[in-house]
């Protein structure tokens, strides 16, 4: 299922390279109840109180709670689309900044920590993210996408609401301020090479301080060492993410780990001796910690969960972190009696999807966890799975060839992530792009003979659409722009729609992708949220899309492939999926943030749910020989957070 996914700027061995691991590991203490879902937690910098998103009966909901989380109530209901991002408290612990989806899809709002009314800063039609306090407490660093797609830093005064440039960088760039205030480090986004610069106050006068154009600063907190002198970054020079330490005022980096598998989201602890980071050596993801000096790397979990949003609990030597395993499967559903039945196997948990032509088997993705995934097949009806591919990388966003013969997929199996094919009948898997950047969002043409794709490469400061031949051969350009965020190829036509960051402050805008390389606009009214690759009319003319409505919320739309010219269906919150192969139906999802499916007649309007349950249905397709069942994904999404006390762990590792 092809849909629109956002991002903001800012995924048990023993180590042979790195020297030993400690044994003796620090207790974990889970604050969430055991079937909580807590996300993007962020404790006060006194570490007495934690704000999180938790899922909501209409959305999620930021809440605040003391550093047990007990005694939690609401900070804000309901208005978040970007519930991945962790709310910013304010230096003095007063406010909370966050991305407000209460009256568009993203604006920078503040909200008393102890309770009070939610003040909006930012309200342009684009996105706009907070990233940032000043050291003074008395303004906010913000990302917004702008006129022209592309994207500038900004700052916020609390006191005026006044916007302003953060930078006198003119190309798509972020600035982080030092802990005095003085310095700016930046990192500057230039035709899919990312690198690092320092900075003044005001953004002038930038010096240049990495140039492998592999850098990353780091972690979702500040980059900076506590002092003020040093900069924490991820590297992929060597293929796979690793962390470095940056001296600002000149001197050598200093490589702190060495892994062959991803490490990231690296944080400085409070007197600046130690970073804690995520890694996903041994086919886990877990919470390691380093010397900033540099030494043996240390672990501090060592389970099957899988842990992220790592930081530090205020001055203390507590690290908090999030914890738990996703429970995923594929079910089958025959529409007519609503009769239901899982066909993947209970002991696994399932990632992207794709039904094949003929609707009797499934390609999915197997999560075996520490960024490792397998591709298998199974019957529709029933049976034994099949596995594909399999080995050390993630391999995900499997898709069916139009003939049925071959699965297309995404790999970082040669060190970046890059478009892949195999025969559906099981082989080697061949190799079809090889740059150093990042091809994702891959999809056949409707004639099986080209592969689109999005990537970095050449672009700026976004991606652009690419094609490539499945026989072999070099990519080819479809776009210019620089602009492109997602695309989608149907599969019932040879039409190609994408989404940009458009010129209306940096809207999202769906357009129709012309042989030339040109964009026609089909709708820029609100910002387009997203669309099924199925979701189309059997002759092509019409296609849903979910799009943002007037004052907030999501509604569906069905709009012409030639115009955009198009009228509501469904009701708000509700996203329209895709099409029956007649073309007299049509799937959608009702619900936030948990989803339950629903049949839609096209004809004359009339709905009927098919499921209701706590867990979350997503990934849905007609399937079978008569296009009368539907395959769908069933997911229960389970993040707690906790805590542990490295007081005893460092005092050995000294």
């Amino acid at each position: 299922m092809s849909r629109i996914q956002f991002g903001v700027l800012g995924a048990l061995v023993v180590l042979a390279a790195c020297g030993k691991t400690e044994s003796a590991l620090p207790v974990v203490t889970l604050l969430s109840p055991e079937n909580a879902n807590h996300q993007a937690s962020r404790f006060s910098p006194d570490g007495s109180r934690v704000a999180y998103w938790a899922a909501g009966t209409d959305g999620w909901d930021l809440m605040v709670a003391k550093a047990d989380l007990s005694e939690s109530r609401k900070a804000s209901a309901g208005s978040a689309n970007f519930f991945n991002n962790p709310p910013l408290w304010s230096p003095d612990g007063r406010l909370l900044a966050f991305i407000s989806g209460a009256a568009s899809l993203a604006d920078v709002a503040v909200v008393p920590a102890d309770g009070g009314e939610v003040r909006g800063l930012t309200d342009a039609p684009g996105l706009e993210i907070p990233i940032q306090w000043h050291p003074k407490g008395d303004r906010l660093a913000y990302i917004a996408t702008a006129e022209g797609g592309t994207f500038r830093s900004s700052v916020v005064d609390l006191a005026s609401g006044h916007s302003s440039p953060l930078l006198a960088e003119t190309r798509p760039a972020v600035g982080l301020w030092s802990p005095d205030g003085a310095w700016l480090a930046i990192q500057i986004i230039d035709r899919g090479s990312n690198t690092i610069w320092l900075a003044d106050s005001t953004g002038a006068n930038p010096k240049q301080l990495t140039t492998e154009g592999q850098e990353q600063l780091g972690g979702d907190l500040t980059p900076w060492s506590p002092d003020g002198s040093e900069l924490l970054y991820t590297s992929r020079r060597t293929g796979t993410g690793d962390i470095w330490v940056l001296p600002v005022n000149g001197g050598k980096s200093r490589q702190l780990t060495r892994d062959v598998r991803d490490d990231n989201s690296p944080v400085w602890s409070a007197d600046g001796k130690w970073v804690a980071f995520i890694s996903t050596r041994g086919r886990q993801t877990d919470v390691w910690v380093v010397p900033s000096a540099g030494g043996t790397e240390i672990r501090v979990t060592d389970d099957a969960a899988e842990e992220g949003n790592v930081q530090w609990i205020g001055k203390s030597k507590k690290l908090a972190f999030h914890t738990g395993v996703d429970a995923s499967g594929l079910y089958a559903m025959t529409v007519a009696d609503g009769k239901e039945r899982r066909i993947t196997p209970d002991s696994i948990r399932v990632g992207n999807q794709d039904v094949s032509p003929d609707g009797t088997e499934v390609v999915y993705q197997v999560l075996r966890g520490g960024g490792v995934s397998d591709l298998q097949v199974v019957p529709v009806a029933g049976g034994a799975p099949r596995t594909l591919v399999s080995g050390t990388a993630d391999n995900y966003q499997p898709t069916w060839s139009p003939d049925g013969k071959s699965i297309l997929f995404v790999s970082n199996r040669s060190g970046n992530q890059d478009v892949w094919v195999v025969g559906a009948a099981g082989g080697e898997p061949r190799q079809l792009t090889s740059w150093s950047t990042d091809e994702s969002n891959a999809q056949w043409a409707s004639d099986g003979a080209f592969i689109y794709f999005v990537s970095s490469h050449e672009a700026s400061p976004f991606n652009d659409l690419w094609k490539v031949p499945v026989a072999g051969g070099a990519p080819i350009r479809v776009t210019t722009l620089g602009t492109v965020n997602y695309a989608m190829a149907m599969r019932t036509s040879p039409d190609v729609f994408v989404t940009t960051f458009g010129k209306r402050a940096g809207q999202l805008v769906l357009s129709r992708a012309l042989p030339d390389g040109k964009l026609q606009t089909l709708w820029d009214k609100s910002n387009f949220l997203g669309a099924s690759s199925f979701g189309i009319t059997p002759k092509a003319d019409s296609m849903e899309i979910l799009a943002e409505l007037p004052g907030g919320g999501q509604g569906s739309f069905m709009i012409s492939t030639r115009t955009g010219q198009g009228h509501p269906i469904l009701g708000k919150n509700e996203q329209a999926g895709d099409v029956s192969r007649d073309g007299t139906q049509m799937l959608y999802t009702i619900g936030s943030p948990n989803q339950d499916l629903g049949l839609y007649t096209l004809k004359d309007g009339p709905t009927r749910r098919l499921t209701k349950t706590p867990e979350n249905e997503n990934g849905y397709w007609w399937a079978g020989p008569d296009g009368k069942t539907i395959v769908f994904a069933r997911s229960a999404q389970r993040r707690r957070i906790a805590t542990a006390d490295l007081t005893k762990l460092l005092a050995r590792g000294k």
